[in-house]
């Protein structure tokens, strides 16, 4: 059960009910107050000599059941870390079509490491494992490049937020290890997934060398992410943070955020994937509409309208007059994140605001 809601009194806010992205969700009076008492704390000079982030970091760590884990400023350069760390210039990355690292990284990849990203097919973001199979089996050399790493994004978002199940993670981490290549998971949603999947995080980041996690997408701290892994790799990656920009110091007062995200948000996202349910079943319900990525696993739903002469961004600027924000997203959609300012009480008002703008 997730932490009371604040109340919002008073406030404008109060009125809106902001579903564009669950990275938007305000951080929780706790995180608020553990962030002032560690900027009481003195910050350290070195990189890894920060008390709270040392906190964070080893509690990330055992949390993902992995040795070491580094704090980083987002999810992305947690990927682009691993990528780097895996892969050397002219390799593959594998990966599943519509990967955030293929969308939404600015082909960091490429820009940063050298490496080319080349999709597997895969049904609602699990790669299928005769292709994964094939696509690991083309021997470097002769011309041909070499396949650097493995990347599973769970939850996969562009597929419909859907959760890779366990017994393909473990598919897909034994045909690489086969041909000794690594698998790096983007759990930027993880929690999302493992509530979904009824099963410990754990169960999903043993079949993962290395893991991403966001500590601000449903966990509500307002910023910072981790990269968990061997202690091995983990000194790899301290560096080629400081080499990407990412080496921020003093990080000690968002890190006290994180803390408290992990001790205390981590079983709120059930919560979240069942208002999401709640909220597809009432939008399905109205005439013209239909939620595209049925059925719904996580928090996170597309939503089209099929209504003669819709114009969906002029929609979209009446459905915010009237206190509901949505993102315009792929091929004519719009998208909705559950997160925790979005309660189970919301729902039927939201429902009814957007069969209104209608």
């Amino acid at each position: 059960m997730r932490p009371a809601k604040e109340s919002n009194k008073g406030t404008a806010a109060a009125e809106v009910f902001d579903l564009r992205s669950d990275f938007i969700s305000r951080p929780t009076a706790a995180m608020v107050e553990a962030m002032v008492a560690a900027s009481a704390e003195k910050p350290a000079i070195g990189f890894r000599e920060d008390p709270v982030v040392s906190r964070l970091e080893a509690q990330s760590a055992e949390l993902l059941g992995k040795e070491d884990a580094l704090f980083c400023p987002t999810c992305t350069l947690c990927n682009q870390i691993a990528v780097n760390a895996f892969c050397r210039p002219g390799d593959i990355l594998l990966t599943p079509p519509k990967a955030h690292v293929l969308t939404s990284e600015g082909d960091a990849a490429a820009v940063l490491s050298g490496v080319r990203a080349e999709c597997v097919e895969a049904q609602r973001g699990a790669m299928l494992p005769a292709a994964l199979e094939a696509a690991l089996a083309r021997q470097a050399g002769e011309g041909k490049a070499r396949i650097g790493a493995v990347l599973v994004e769970n939850t996969h978002l562009r597929a419909g937020a859907c959760a890779v199940p366990e017994d393909n993670m473990k598919t897909v981490a034994e045909l690489a290890a086969a041909t000794g290549v690594a698998v790096h998971l983007d759990g930027s949603r993880l929690f999302n997934a493992a509530a979904f999947l009824g099963v410990g995080v754990t169960d999903l980041t043993r079949h993962a060398d290395t893991v991403a996690l966001s500590l601000n997408k449903g966990l509500s701290a307002p910023l910072g992410a981790v990269l968990a892994g061997s202690a091995d790799f983990i000194a790899v990656a301290v560096d080629i943070r400081q080499r990407f920009g990412g080496g921020w110091r003093p990080a000690g007062i968002p890190a006290a955020a994180g803390i408290v995200a992990l001790d205390q948000m981590t079983g709120c996202m059930a919560d979240d994937n069942e208002n999401a349910w709640s909220l597809a079943r009432g939008l399905a319900a109205i005439e013209g509409v239909s939620v595209i990525n049925q059925p719904v696993e996580t928090n996170v739903l597309f939503v089209a309208v099929d209504r003669p002469g819709f114009d969906r961004e002029g929609f979209l600027d009446r459905l915010a007059g009237k206190g509901v924000l949505l993102m315009p997203y792929d091929e004519g959609t719009m998208r909705a994140v559950l997160h925790k300012d979005i309660t189970a009480a919301h729902i039927d008002g939201i429902v009814g605001i957007f069969e209104g703008a209608l």
